[in-house]
């Protein structure tokens, strides 16, 4: 099932939309597009890879509608400062990543992307903050896979990201199985011992009114 993304809650910057680029990064401890590549890297192109897939084109319709530079809201900012330039890297590099991903609406999601890395590099270029850390900390996270858009890297090819037969959503007991195999290696690791001392380290008035009891 996918997400809703009708929410009004995703435009507002300080609030959710403010982490909205980095909630669409990050699943699981890893970074989406950096899944999806390495999935490719991997040929395997399964019904997960398409799921992803889905998932980041459909944020990226949203985002083709509805996303601009933060600043363009600065009414709306606490603080309006050049961080926020440099935090729509995020959107540059997931719409050039839909452009790659996408087997149609590729020119739109390209130009925009361009239009934001353009607005990046020109903006920046002539900031006196460039070289504040949170700035570059920021520049520097938005590599590898997600860099593509500073080296303008191409679509992929249809044969390269699509498999005959396979569906583009993985089916309810792709997701349950893959659900059970994640809370069986989770409780696998559980230490029943090993929780009640951090419990005890954590809360010693706790855990002596325990003991007494």
């Amino acid at each position: 099932m996918m997400d809703s993304v009708t929410f009004q809650t995703m435009l507002r910057p300080q609030g959710f939309w403010q982490h909205f680029p980095n909630a669409l990064r990050v699943c699981g401890g890893e970074v989406r597009v950096a899944f999806l590549y390495t999935k490719r890297e991997m040929h395997e192109l399964d019904a997960d890879f398409h799921y992803a897939r889905s998932s980041l084109l459909r944020y990226a319709n949203w985002m083709l509608i509805h996303v601009a530079p933060y600043l363009e809201s600065y009414d709306k900012l606490e603080y309006p400062n050049d961080t926020w330039v440099a935090q729509d890297t995020r959107k540059a590099a997931l719409l050039h990543a839909a452009y790659r991903y996408s087997l149609d609406n590729r020119e739109a999601f390209l130009a925009k992307a361009i239009y934001f890395r353009n607005y990046i590099v020109d903006t920046l270029e002539t900031s006196d903050t460039l070289h504040y850390t949170c700035i570059q900390a920021i520049l520097l996270q938005n590599h590898g896979p997600l860099g593509s858009v500073w080296t303008e890297q191409p679509a992929y090819t249809y044969d390269s990201i699509s498999v005959p037969g396979i569906q583009e959503t993985s089916t309810a007991w792709s997701h349950t199985r893959g659900c059970a195999v994640a809370w069986w290696r989770c409780l696998c690791m559980l230490s029943v011992t090993r929780e009640a001392a951090s419990l005890r380290h954590r809360f010693p008035q706790a855990a002596r009114e325990v003991h007494n009891w």
